[in-house]
């Protein structure tokens, strides 16, 4: 049987707080432990927003340069259009000085043609549907329709109309029979009884708003008109030119106007 020594309620009180002052919160080293892990913990959470923080910043700088440089092509591309345009334009305007300087250099040539071949193979400009021949004698031989600086020349002044020939009546009626019409009648409400022109007649339009209404009256679906009207329009300025120089003249000189 061991021995042993009963201690006294005395030396075991004395015992017990001996054995508190030592360790007062009883779990003393798990307390210094826990405070060690949460200064670990919170070490690496701010490592780890720093390290966020710099990947934002370093994605919003990517950001900044990406839309930069997009920005930038943009205006390249801007500029290069413009430029295109710009290019475009001038080149346009270019080829239309050519043209016009090629058809002023055609008008010469037909000018040119007609004073000096115009008289010797003069034709009339065309005919209308009832075969009337229409005629205009400026610009040939010896004379000109453009003088110096451009000024606009005439010989008459004027444009005739010389009725159709025995062979065109021939024709103009052949053509009624077949389509079943009366010529004659549709002459007389179309030319009036004053405008019916025989084989050696002729008349002159001599007044700007008489040539207007002719060539309004001229239809086009028909061919012989047709080129008629594309005659008098090639050669429309000058016509009118030279009818309103000889108005001119006649308005200031009454003499003149006497003989015209």
């Amino acid at each position: 049987m061991t021995k042993f020594s009963l201690l006294s309620q005395e030396e075991m009180g004395t015992l017990v707080g001996d054995v508190k002052e030592e360790t007062p919160n009883g779990n003393g080293e798990d307390v210094i432990m826990q405070d060690s892990s949460e200064v670990s913990d919170s070490e690496a959470g701010s490592e780890t927003a720093s390290a966020a923080g710099k990947k934002s910043s370093r994605q919003k700088d990517l950001r900044q340069k990406a839309h930069s440089i997009a920005h930038s092509k943009e205006r390249e591309a801007a500029r290069a259009k413009e430029a295109s345009k710009k290019q475009a334009i001038a080149e346009h305007r270019r080829l239309d000085e050519e043209v016009n300087k090629l058809e002023r250099r055609l008008e010469g040539i037909e000018r040119e043609f007609r004073k000096l071949l115009g008289s010797v193979r003069v034709k009339p400009l065309g005919r209308d549907r009832f075969y009337n021949r229409i005629w205009w004698f400026d610009g040939m031989g010896s004379a000109s329709l453009v003088g110096s600086g451009g000024i606009a020349l005439y010989g008459t002044g004027r444009l005739f109309i010389q009725g159709p020939s025995e062979f065109d009546l021939q024709q103009l009626e052949k053509k009624a029979i077949e389509d079943n019409e009366d010529i004659d009648a549709r002459r007389l409400e179309e030319e009036g009884p004053e405008g019916i022109l025989r084989p050696s007649d002729w008349a002159v339009y001599t007044e700007l708003d008489e040539l207007d209404a002719f060539v309004s009256w001229l239809n086009t679906k028909g061919h012989r008109e047709l080129a008629l009207k594309t005659a008098l329009t090639k050669w429309w300025t000058h016509i009118t030119a030279g009818m309103r120089k000889r108005m001119a003249v006649s308005y200031s000189n009454p003499l003149f106007a006497l003989h015209i």
